[in-house]
């Protein structure tokens, strides 16, 4: 996330007054924003779309990744003047993705389709949408659990974190994604750890994954998770899937009633997104993130295909983009 100098607080009511505080200290980089024309193009090279992206630049590198594209010509202008830029690209008949810091949603001009640069997922354990989940779990992941023998065990011991972070988490994050890595301080885990634990993975000898746990009350949260390299064997022979088997395993013989998986970007093709889907996962709206992001897409406007299920929050749940229309 942005700004790793700032650490997420675990408590609930300590959790709203840090956000707030956050997006307060982060408000001057909103003070001017960009203009940005994104140009999308095919594999071949050519340019099939373009959209403008008005921002303050929280989210320029996730979006070109995600439509492929390229920069082009760019302005700032004062964030005063955002409502007569953005009703200017309109009348132009563009694609305009407004990104602000929430503070001032105020002055962004009305009809927009809303999202966040991370939303949230959590499992409620004894609802009803992981108990019908439960079997295709322990069909699929359980299986391979069982089938490559892992055990697991856990720790509080601080020179087994430093190698979760050194070995594990660090190299696998940067690995998953690379220029768009925000990784966690190792104080942070040290935190979680001392209010949870590390869980590790084992085959036969080996330590080949594990997941940073904080507890709070009845919550069970994944801080960090990581993996052994080589990634790709590891990923194929369920290493990964097991430190999330034996986490929940350990939840629900502990009481646990809620596992906050933590955070993916806003999108249903996104890997992280699908995976957390599959463990029973909700996506919810994350107040930790300082910024929200506005889509105003004119009537009869194609959506660029990779836009097509990005998730918009309908103020009751998330919806894909290509379902919806502006207000």
């Amino acid at each position: 996330m942005t700004s790793s100098w700032f650490h997420e607080p675990r408590g609930e009511a300590t959790h709203s007054v840090a956000c707030i505080l956050k997006w307060l200290a982060l408000l001057p980089r909103t003070l001017r924003l960009r203009n940005v024309r994104l140009e999308i193009l095919s594999p071949d090279g050519s340019s099939t779309a373009s959209l403008h992206y008005v921002c303050e630049t929280e989210s320029l590198d996730y979006l070109k990744d995600l439509l492929q594209c390229r920069e082009l010509e760019t302005e700032t202008f004062p964030v005063w003047r955002c409502g007569d830029k953005i009703q200017s690209l309109q009348s132009r008949g563009v694609i305009v993705v407004m990104e602000i810091n929430r503070l001032l949603r105020c002055l962004v001009p009305p009809g927009s389709l809303i999202t966040f640069p991370w939303i949230r997922h959590k499992v409620h354990l004894k609802e009803q949408t992981y108990r019908e989940r439960r079997g295709k779990i322990e069909a699929t992941f359980g299986r391979k659990v069982r089938q490559n023998q892992f055990q697991f065990r856990t720790t509080q011991n601080l020179n087994a974190l430093r190698q979760f972070y050194d070995d594990f988490y660090a190299p696998y994050i940067e690995f998953r994604f690379g220029s768009l890595t925000h990784l966690r301080s190792l104080a942070e885990l040290r935190t979680a750890v001392q209010h949870g634990f590390l869980l590790q993975v084992f085959d036969g000898d080996l330590w080949i994954s594990g997941a940073v746990c904080a507890m709070k009350g009845r919550t069970l949260t994944m801080t960090a998770i990581g993996l052994l390299p080589d990634y790709q064997e590891q990923l194929r022979r369920g290493a990964m899937s097991a430190a999330y088997y034996f986490m929940f395993q350990w939840a629900e013989a502990n009481g646990i009633e809620t596992l906050d998986l933590l955070r993916t970007r806003p999108h249903r093709q996104e890997g992280s997104f699908e995976h957390k889907r599959k463990w029973g996962g909700l996506p919810m709206v994350d107040l930790w993130p300082h910024t929200s992001l506005h889509f105003f897409v004119p009537a009869n406007t194609p959506i660029p295909p990779p836009l097509q299920q990005l998730l918009i929050w309908t103020g009751e749940n998330f919806e894909e983009l290509q379902n919806l229309r502006c207000p």
